[in-house]
């Protein structure tokens, strides 16, 4: 958010006219917007990581996001909560986000969930594959009926 508006101020006004800018929102108070009226990136950077690091959000982990869509909405909806029982036994310590439908619930004929882990952001990559197999293959054991439709995409985020 800080970003975008930071981005849209930015273009404000025209040929040498300054421009202004004028927001609406509910939270007036949030960092990002107090910040970014001031232009202060570091000030922001700051007070960012370190709400980041109690909750071990990145840069302090990395995040593991699995993506499920298919055109039945009750097999992705399974589906989800099948892998999330897989990655709950799988991940030991990571905390395990969802499952849970994704903001944008369906495109076109597809239904789409998501389930998000949080990993250990000095996992080695032979260890990371290692552990997506183990995953995965207690996924296809106890996958429920209908979800060899289900499409499984995951991403990495750091």
């Amino acid at each position: 958010m800080f970003q975008l508006l930071t981005q849209v101020a930015g273009r404000s006004g025209r040929a040498g006219k300054p421009g202004r800018v004028f927001l609406q929102t509910f939270k007036a108070d949030h960092p990002a917007l107090i910040h970014a009226a001031t232009h202060d990136f570091e000030a922001f950077a700051r007070q960012e990581m370190a709400s980041r690091k109690p909750l071990s959000w990145p840069p302090y982990s990395q995040v593991v996001t699995f993506h499920l869509r298919g055109a039945d909405a009750h097999a992705v909806a399974a589906a989800a909560h099948a892998l999330t029982r897989a990655l709950e036994v799988e991940s030991g310590a990571w905390p395990v986000l969802g499952p849970a439908p994704a903001s944008i619930y369906r495109i076109q004929k597809d239904f789409r969930w998501e389930v998000l882990v949080k990993c250990d952001r000095h996992l080695r990559i032979e260890a990371r594959v290692d552990w997506l197999e183990r995953v995965f293959r207690r996924y296809q054991t106890d996958r429920p009926a209908g979800a060899g439709s289900v499409r499984i995409h995951t991403a990495l985020a750091r």
